[in-house]
């Protein structure tokens, strides 16, 4: 066995050095299993002395001994730091049970931990002296952001609101913020301003994968306050209302 699995059986290969005078070898005995064969995994780690003796015909026998050590196969162990099912932006941090020795898949880093952004299968290789072993894939799933967009129609101080929502996963809801301090919900929505000024509206639009986008318009609001009685005149750009 090249030491690649040391589960596997490891074959002695024995030979007599046996003199003409001495006779043909009609017994031997070999420690740790028969047929010259030796399994790491039934001997388990550590340093083993395999013997072996021989006995000829004429009652002469002779021992032999081989040490063999066996390493111990390294633990592979993935665990996250958090859910591994996020929203486009987000990560979660895979760490290896080992603190040395090893190497990512996908993407091949040697630290004890990464930060995975991506949806893919990780796993990890774990080497401790001539035995690896590999991790169980751990699955993370990165799931795409709708994109929220929404128009409006004034008739001052009154705003109708429609909103729209496309991309990540439907089932959409919508929250709106008119910038006044009041809000709503609904993929339409009417708000009714208490006084002249530009505000930022905001629309924020969640998918059936809790994972959501938000946009924002100015809006503004500009006959709160003027008398319908009253008359605007335009002096060197400025504006004087009179009563």
């Amino acid at each position: 066995n090249d030491g690649s699995n040391p589960n596997g059986n490891w074959v002695l290969n024995v030979s007599d050095n046996v003199g003409a005078d001495v006779g043909t070898i009609t017994s031997f005995t070999l420690k740790f299993g028969g047929n010259g064969a030796f399994n790491p995994a039934t001997a388990g780690a550590g340093t083993h002395t395999i013997t072996y003796t021989n006995t000829s015909c004429d009652g002469c026998s002779g021992v032999t001994t081989q040490t063999v050590v066996v390493d111990a196969l390294p633990t592979a162990t993935i665990s996250a730091g958090g859910a591994t099912t996020f929203c486009d932006g987000g990560s979660v941090t895979l760490t290896s049970g080992s603190a040395t020795g090893n190497v990512w898949s996908p993407g091949g880093a040697t630290t004890q931990a990464i930060t995975a952004s991506a949806s893919g299968s990780y796993s990890v290789t774990v080497t401790a002296g001539t035995c690896t072993a590999t991790s169980a894939t751990t699955t993370v799933t990165e799931n795409p952001n709708p994109t929220a967009s929404f128009t409006f129609v004034q008739s001052d101080p009154t705003v109708d609101f429609t909103g729209s929502a496309s991309g990540g996963t439907p089932g959409y809801t919508y929250a709106w913020d008119f910038g006044d301090g009041g809000s709503g919900t609904g993929a339409t929505a009417s708000h009714t301003y208490t006084s002249s000024n530009t505000y930022t509206v905001q629309l924020c639009v969640t998918d059936a994968n809790a994972c959501s986008n938000c946009t924002t318009q100015p809006v503004t609001i500009l006959t709160i306050g003027i008398d319908n009685n009253s008359s605007i005149n335009m002096v060197s750009g400025r504006s004087q209302t009179h009563t």
